[in-house]
C-alpha cells in the first residue's frame, strides 16, 4: 500500500488482485497499476502550483516550492520521478503517443457502457 495519511481505505495485495479480477472485462478501458507502478512515477501539481509526489520512504506526499516563486527545475528538485516509468504509460511501439481528448472520452463511456450494462460483477 502506497503511503497514506492514515489507515483507513487501507487495501491489502490481495483485495487489490481480487477487484482488478473480477472488473477483468473493463480491461480496454481500465489500468491497473501496483503500488510499485505508481510510486515515483506520477508528475502531479496540486492547486498551489506545487509538485507533489506520493513516497516510499514517508507517509503522504513531498510537496516542491511553487512554481510561480522558483524555476520548474528547481521545483522538481523535490520529485524523485521514475521517467522511465512514467513515459511507459505513453509509449506505443517506441513512440510516446498521449491520449486525446476523444479518446479518454470514447473510453470513458464504453467504461460507463459496460458499468450500467452489469458488466462488473
Amino acid at each position: 500500500m502506497l503511503p497514506v495519511l492514515n489507515d483507513n481505505l487501507l487495501v491489502s495485495d490481495e483485495q487489490f488482485s481480487g477487484f482488478v479480477k473480477r472488473h477483468a472485462s473493463l480491461k480496454e478501458v481500465m489500468v491497473a497499476e501496483d503500488n510499485e507502478a505508481m510510486t515515483n512515477s506520477y508528475l502531479m501539481i496540486n492547486p498551489q502550483g506545487r509538485f507533489y509526489q506520493n513516497s516510499s520512504n514517508q507517509n503522504g506526499y513531498v510537496y516542491g516550492d511553487l512554481i510561480l516563486d522558483v524555476s520548474v527545475e528547481q521545483a522538481l528538485e523535490i520529485c524523485e520521478i521514475n521517467w522511465e516509468t512514467f513515459a511507459s504509460r505513453y509509449k506505443k511501439d517506441n513512440t510516446i503517443s498521449l491520449i486525446s481528448n476523444s479518446e479518454y472520452q470514447l473510453k470513458n463511456k464504453q467504461n460507463n457502457v459496460a458499468l450500467k450494462s452489469g458488466a462488473v460483477a
